[in-house]
């Protein structure tokens, strides 16, 4: 005792101690496993025990299965002996289980005990399907073993319902990949449609053609529900008759897939690249165009919204006539070699050429080349910053992916998982579809009254296009849904399913 002043309970304990003679000694608390142990009085220490967590996930006592699994780790094993030569810092041997700090249970390996364990912690209700950081931190607060978040993570970003359910926050996969640059003007267009519009006599869209190298515009009015021949005939008659027929790249409405416009084109020989379904990144001059030429035309148009066909050639004018960032020139420049006379350039004095100077092909060469090497460093702009938001991954033959297949969503119940059923899907059908049985039923409630609906097997279809059909439209296949009660008589009786499909009052399943 140093103190100058003790207390009272302090000087009984120095006049209790100065009887004996004993030696103080440090001990580092890492190597004192019992100090809680002896500064505890021992009736009053409670009795722990350990039991399953749940009798879905493991199916027999954890402790049990440690204990029997303990022998057979050989990094266990080294551990043991550690721990009985007291070389063992952070472990120890307790009921012939291994221990760790915090009183962590250590898992041996063998058998699909770690994986039960994390799948407890994952998969079940209480655990929530959580992501990989959430639920490692409930497996470490009672369990370990070398490379546990390891293990964690393989098996959270390997769950199938984790995939398929939560939302994708990862950047987008795959790298940009532009399309090559032209090596001359109208090697390559792209095209697209801007429909929708108000209709002026038969006229109710705008195919919009833009050549990739020069970024020369050209807007034609076209009929609302044009056809497939009528876009090849305007095609010609607008592009190829004055420029020759290039390469296409557009989306994959039916006017540029339909059978008429691949056949003519596959025996012209030219190469229609169509860009991926739902997917129209790749056709983004066009779009860019359409979106410009869309404000051009609210600028301009009269209230009435129908003098858009007159003002088309204008805006075709004034946008070609324009620099483009991408090219540090006018697309007339690029096409003609020179720029176009405007209203405000009339009475410029125009540059006489000189004759030393370099021939006319040859300034409309060096042009083109120009505009190519601009165009390749603005390529290059745009592939670094649209990699900014991207990361590279790459498949092998063989490799199972998700796929998104939001276009093509089927009507069908998934037991396993106990979701809420989807809304009904109406049968438009019913005399060209026969009946094969009835899988299912179900209550759904508005906020008047209930229906009972039928999930149906449909005869030579297949599952997924089994639906859920109202009891009312199942009047013509009553027999089978007399059947399917007699074989769930608990739930609901014939009389009652002939009451509903009659139009009486609907019943609620007990």
């Amino acid at each position: 005792m140093t103190k100058l002043k003790l207390t009272s309970r302090q000087a009984r304990w120095q006049e209790l101690l100065s009887e004996f003679y004993f030696v103080l000694e440090y001990r580092a608390g890492s190597s004192n496993h019992v100090a809680d142990a002896l500064s505890r009085r021992a009736d009053l220490a409670s009795s722990g025990s350990v039991a399953a967590l749940s009798s879905s996930a493991v199916a027999t006592c954890i402790r049990d299965r440690a204990r029997e699994l303990l022998p057979k780790d050989s990094a266990a094993q080294g551990l043991v002996h550690l721990v009985e030569q007291g070389k063992a810092r952070q472990f120890w041997a307790q009921d012939g289980l291994l221990m760790t700090k915090k009183n962590r249970l250590y898992v041996p390996k063998g058998g699909d005990l770690r994986k039960s364990l994390i799948s407890e912690c994952h998969d079940t209700l209480w655990a929530g399907q959580q992501g990989e950081e959430r639920t490692y931190v409930l497996v470490q607060r009672a369990y370990y073993w070398p490379q546990m978040p390891d293990d964690v993570e393989t098996y959270v970003r390997t769950c199938l319902i984790c995939q398929q359910d939560k939302a994708d926050h990862q950047k987008k996969a795959g790298l940009l990949q532009p399309l090559p640059i032209p090596t001359r003007p109208w090697e390559s267009v792209s095209m697209d449609y801007i429909s929708e519009l108000p209709k002026v006599g038969d006229l109710g869209s705008i195919i919009v053609v833009v050549d990739r190298l020069s970024k020369y515009a050209t807007f034609t009015a076209v009929p609302k529900h044009v056809t497939t021949e009528g876009t090849a005939h305007l095609f010609f008659k607008h592009i190829v008759k004055y420029w020759g027929l290039p390469s296409i790249v557009s989306d994959r409405d039916s006017h540029f897939t339909g059978v008429f416009w691949i056949e003519l084109f596959k025996i012209l020989g030219s190469k229609l690249s169509m860009s991926s379904s739902y997917h129209p990144q790749s056709n983004g001059q066009t779009e860019r165009f359409n979106s410009m030429l869309e404000e051009y035309l609210r600028h301009f148009v009269r209230g009435t919204q129908k003098d858009w066909v007159k003002l088309l050639d204008v805006p075709q004018l004034c946008f070609n006539a324009q620099k483009s960032s991408s090219t540090n020139k006018s697309a007339f420049e690029i096409i003609t070699g020179q720029q176009p006379l405007l209203p405000h350039t009339l009475d410029s004095p125009q540059s006489v050429r000189s004759p030393l100077a370099r021939s006319f092909s040859q300034e409309w060469k060096q042009n083109v080349d120009i505009a190519r090497s601009c165009l390749e460093k603005a390529q290059k702009r745009m592939k670094k910053h649209a990699d900014q938001n991207r990361r590279f991954i790459e498949f092998n033959a063989g490799d199972l992916v998700m796929v998104k297949l939001k276009k093509y969503s089927a009507d069908r119940e998934d037991d396993a998982r106990n979701q809420p059923s989807r809304p009904q899907l109406e049968l438009t059908k019913t005399k060209e579809k026969v009946a094969e049985a009835i899988l299912n039923h179900r209550v759904t409630r508005t906020a008047k009254r209930e229906h009972i609906e039928y999930l149906v097997k449909w005869k030579g279809c297949s599952s997924e296009e089994n639906t859920w059909e109202q009891v009312t439209n199942l009047k013509a296949f009553l027999p089978l849904v007399e059947a399917y009660h007699a074989s769930h008589a608990p739930r609901t009786s014939p009389s009652q399913v002939g009451e509903n499909v009659k139009g009486g009052p609907h019943t609620r399943h007990p």
